[in-house]
């Protein structure tokens, strides 16, 4: 895998890279999954080591039942506390990769490193 984002120009950690991506938590980066990644912009931008801490806090805070993931309710108040005033069901739709209506730390991960919240969320 290193190989792989070496050939994609990216200088990532393999094992923080297959944890923000590893949909299924098997431990392996399977075609769907890379595609899910690629498509969704995770290539974009690298996050820190910092940021990511930073976007797990928000994650545990904006998840207000503490189910371990963002329902669209839970998504809407995160992003209006962004200033983000989308859509959140078209939002939603087009960050849950596995299409369950509700975003996981994964997918959450890769829409932050796709950029999809620039805003307040991270530091640069």
């Amino acid at each position: 895998m290193k190989v792989l984002l070496a050939s994609l120009g990216k200088d990532l950690d393999v094992g923080s890279f297959l944890n923000s991506v590893d949909v299924n938590n098997d431990g392996k980066l399977d075609f769907n999954e890379f595609i899910s990644a690629a498509s969704a912009g995770h290539f974009d931008k690298k996050l820190t080591q910092e940021q990511v801490k930073l976007l797990k806090e928000k994650f545990e805070a904006a998840d207000v039942n503490k189910d371990g993931f963002l329902t669209k309710d839970e998504l809407k108040v995160l992003l209006v506390s962004l200033g983000k005033d989308v859509d959140v069901a078209a939002f939603l739709n087009s960050v849950d990769v596995n299409n369950d209506g509700k975003l996981d730390w994964h997918e959450f991960l890769t829409a932050a490193g796709a950029g999809h919240f620039n805003k307040k969320l991270t530091k640069d």
